[in-house]
């Protein structure tokens, strides 16, 4: 009986952190600002096969994100969950602009404390609306999907990965780590390049997603758990011999 409740215990105690690569302990925030999010990761992977890194932070006077040599990726706006229920839009947006064909990209939020929430507004429906992509999620609704051709001339794939869970809490399943937005596969167009329209405006891609703030489970207690879990281990081995 005392080995049953020993591996009992162990499986409990590991369980929760085998999940997760890196479980957080709580949301510390759902108002999420440009200057909140710094030290999120971008990747960027360009046509030619070459590939670009950068850590979000602040880029000049009230603007933040990231910045290469032939490309950027900003976000506009004070709250990633802002909505103007008066005039029925968002109040904010990122945007891709690129000199040089990008593949895809991928944006690791949890360097900066920060994740995707996938629950959006239940008031849209369509996928784009005035060139900017609007994703209806929900806890529970598919992470993972197209969008377009319409939207800049070019279809794309998008997929949020890396689920996230709170530390002793069941999976919440619409928290995520890592938002990947491909414009070559699953039958997309082949590479997106910021473009000039008819009119001569200079056309970026442009996308809407709600990211919350995280506290991080503390480097002490991720190895508190690990500890009691080696000793759940040596206990339950013990007791066999």
């Amino acid at each position: 009986m005392r080995n049953l409740i020993s591996t009992i215990i162990l499986v409990l105690l590991i369980l929760p952190g085998a999940a997760l690569s890196t479980p957080i302990s709580s949301v510390s925030t759902y108002t999420v600002g440009k200057a909140d999010m710094n030290g999120m990761q971008v990747t960027i992977n360009f046509a030619d096969g070459k590939n670009a890194s950068a850590t979000w932070g602040q880029l000049g006077p009230d603007l933040y994100g990231v910045a290469g040599e032939d490309w950027s990726l900003t976000y506009n706006g004070d709250d990633t969950q802002g909505w103007d229920d008066i005039n029925k839009n968002f109040l904010f947006d990122w945007t891709l602009a690129t000199t040089k064909k990008i593949n895809s990209f991928t944006i690791n939020a949890l360097p900066g404390n920060t994740v995707f929430d996938i629950v959006f507004y239940p008031e849209l429906t369509a996928n784009s609306s005035g060139g900017i992509w609007y994703p209806n999620g929900a806890a529970g609704s598919a992470t993972s999907g197209t969008a377009g051709p319409d939207l800049f001339n070019a279809q794309f794939y998008w997929e949020f990965t890396d689920p996230v869970n709170i530390l002793g809490q069941d999976p919440l399943y619409d928290l995520y780590s890592t938002l990947y937005i491909d414009f070559t596969n699953k039958g997309t167009t082949t590479g997106f390049t910021s473009y000039q329209d008819n009119n001569g405006n200079i056309k970026n891609f442009q996308f809407i997603v709600d990211t919350d703030n995280v506290t991080p489970v503390p480097e002490p207690a991720t190895m508190l758990l690990f500890g009691i879990g080696l000793l759940g281990m040596g206990l339950a081995g013990r007791k066999r011999l």
